[in-house]
């Protein structure tokens, strides 16, 4: 969803456009300052704006199930707050995936922790500073690409 999406359904809840309707071009551009306006605003007062962003093409090691990420991280990309969902791709292109699992649950499932598969089960996600770590069950063995 970009800004002028969000502009274009605000105006359209407030009664000011309606369904198939355009607006002008200086109506987009009032309104495109007033949300820019309101979100300086909410980030003078601290308040934090998030976004989902699908991250794809992690290529993952055979043998690995722990990988960094964050700036500098072996998974180099802004480290995310919390991650919503997973898939992981095999060469065929089959696919498996889920949500996260919290530490507790990944810990009581993952008992054997040398096991390996060319499935990924679960992926928990520790949300640490400065980079975060991704931990997965079983153990990649085979050529697999990560998506978050």
């Amino acid at each position: 969803m970009t800004a002028n999406d969000v502009i274009q359904e605000a105006q359209l809840l407030n009664g000011v456009v309606y369904p198939g309707q355009t607006m002008s071009a200086e109506a987009l551009a009032t309104s495109q300052l007033g949300l820019n306006n309101m979100l300086s605003e909410w980030n003078a007062q601290g308040l934090a704006v998030f976004s989902i962003v699908k991250n794809t093409g992690f290529v993952l090691t055979s043998g690995t199930a722990d990988y960094t990420i964050g700036s500098g991280g072996a998974i180099n990309v802004t480290r995310p707050e919390k991650i919503e969902a997973w898939r992981v791709i095999d060469t065929s292109g089959a696919a498996n995936g889920g949500q996260p699992v919290d530490s507790k649950e990944f810990a009581a499932r993952a008992d054997d922790n040398a096991l390996t598969a060319a499935r990924i089960e679960m992926l928990n996600y520790d949300a640490a500073f400065p980079t975060g770590t991704i931990h997965l069950y079983p153990i990649p063995n085979a050529a697999l690409t990560l998506e978050l």
